[in-house]
């Protein structure tokens, strides 16, 4: 189950192609840069994803906004001024929760004045000294190389507000990964079942790369909890109910505080979808709370576009559509993606350990003739999947594997329960022969639905 990775690179010159090309294909990719001629130099799509290219100064908060910037943001600051490279790293400090950040400085002198960490500081100096002495003595460790790429090997640091401080290794339930060494205060401690991971440990982990990347970033500790890794407020644009339910929510969960909406700052008619992402990223909006609203026919035909699939695609932020009554005691997931499958289910199990819910996973198969049995494969194994990665979080996960058609299947499912989590399609027109699952589900489903936005940068 590989974790859906958003990488953005800040300046092209030569490291940052470089850097693309390194990168596993599996991640999205946004490029900033101060030049057009630069951007155009990058290819068009990275793996299976398109590569957002941004014009524009990173220095300004606007631009890192529209590079998409979240807790699971990866960014590396690559231009070739320690000056502009360090006021990027400010503003990014001051209004980003970032964990995985790097800055490439050419002065030492910077480096030590910077205030970032010294993971956080790439010296071209050092780095090309590094890796010419390790040529030269031979002792390069290609296989480590090989490895890392392929996703079997990560070396991650326990942060102070990780939930895997304290617990012992033979609690964490390893399974297709191990801890191979922890690196305590520079000293090697050597790992077994009864030893307990204390925060500052650095932990090199290895095994299957679909589990290995989600145990990093369970042990790391650095996702912010729901809804706090899109933002610090809950917004809400709708009737009595709607405020109701957001008002449950932000007692509930880590939300700071309740925004009203004025709807003339979502209206998908009139704004572009990059204006709609900055008005709610300027309220700081990490939940958007709607009242649910019938399909009309004449987008159910694919005659007209949805304004609020519109309205989803366009906020960046997971959209609760309200019907249900509060609170939540039982929560279904809809899985059916594996690029989508990590980033889902966090949030699902981030929402129902806050509300003390149960967590049931569901997948529906298409039906058993339509393909064969190694093609459903992933799909059946994707209920256990999130069930290994509940137990991560201490929660137990129920699994149904069910088969048919996909729109029908999840909304009799959902019927026995408070709220459905899954992520939206890209989709914004729905036709008879192309249906777009999710807009069903968003126009007419028993309970309320929360549209998890899993590939913000590469759609």
């Amino acid at each position: 189950m590989k974790t859906h990775r958003h990488v953005v690179l800040i300046g092209l010159g030569d490291v940052g192609r470089a850097l693309l090309e390194e990168l596993p294909l599996s991640w999205t990719v946004s490029a900033v840069d101060t030049s057009a001629e630069a951007l155009n130099t990058l290819p068009e799509s990275h793996g299976g994803q398109t590569t957002v290219k941004l014009l524009g100064d990173a220095t300004s908060r606007l631009v890192l906004n529209q590079a998409g910037l979240s807790s699971r943001t990866m960014v590396a600051i690559l231009t070739g001024s320690d000056e502009t490279n360090l006021e990027i790293a400010r503003v990014i400090r001051a209004h980003f929760q970032i964990s995985d950040l790097v800055c490439l400085l050419n002065s030492e002198e910077n480096s030590a004045a910077s205030g970032l960490a010294p993971s956080e500081v790439s010296l071209r100096s050092v780095a090309t000294a590094r890796h010419t002495m390790n040529r030269f003595s031979r002792s390069e460790p290609h296989f480590l190389a090989d490895q890392l790429a392929r996703g079997e090997l990560q070396v991650v640091q326990v942060l102070p507000g990780s939930a895997a401080v304290g617990r012992t290794l033979s609690q964490l339930k390893p399974r297709r990964w191990l801890v191979a060494a922890i690196y305590r205060n520079d000293a090697l401690v050597v790992p077994h079942g009864e030893t307990v991971l204390e925060s500052g440990d650095r932990v090199m982990l290895t095994g299957d790369p679909d589990v290995v990347d989600s145990v990093a970033n369970f042990i790391h500790g650095a996702e912010a909890v729901f809804p706090a890794q899109y933002g610090a407020s809950i917004g809400y644009l709708g009737d009595a109910d709607v405020l109701k339910e957001a008002t449950w929510l932000q007692e509930k969960t880590t939300a700071e505080s309740l925004v009203s909406l004025p709807p003339e700052t979502l209206d998908s008619t009139n704004l572009s979808a990059a204006d709609i992402a900055l008005n709610l990223s300027r309220q700081e909006v990490g939940l958007l709370v709607l009242e649910s609203r019938p399909l009309r026919l004449v987008s159910r035909l694919g005659l007209q576009r949805s304004k609020r699939k519109k309205l989803i695609l366009a906020a960046r932020v997971p959209v609760l559509i309200v019907r249900s009554a509060r609170p939540y005691k039982r929560i279904l997931l809809a899985v059916s993606s594996q690029e989508s499958l990590n980033a889902v289910s966090v949030i699902a199990m981030d929402i129902a350990t806050q509300v003390g819910a149960s967590l049931t996973v569901l997948t529906v198969l298409p039906p058993s003739l339509s393909k064969g049995e190694e093609a459903l494969a992933p799909l059946r194994a994707m209920p256990r999947q999130v069930a290994d990665l509940g137990r991560l979080h201490g929660l137990e996960v129920d699994m149904v594997i069910t088969e048919g058609n996909p729109i029908q299947q999840i909304r009799s499912h959902a019927s026995d329960f408070d709220l459905l989590v899954i992520g939206h399609s890209h989709q914004s027109r729905n036709t008879i022969f192309t249906p777009d699952i999710s807009m069903y589900l968003l126009h007419s489903t028993p309970c309320s639905v929360l549209f998890v936005p899993w590939n913000v940068a590469g759609r």
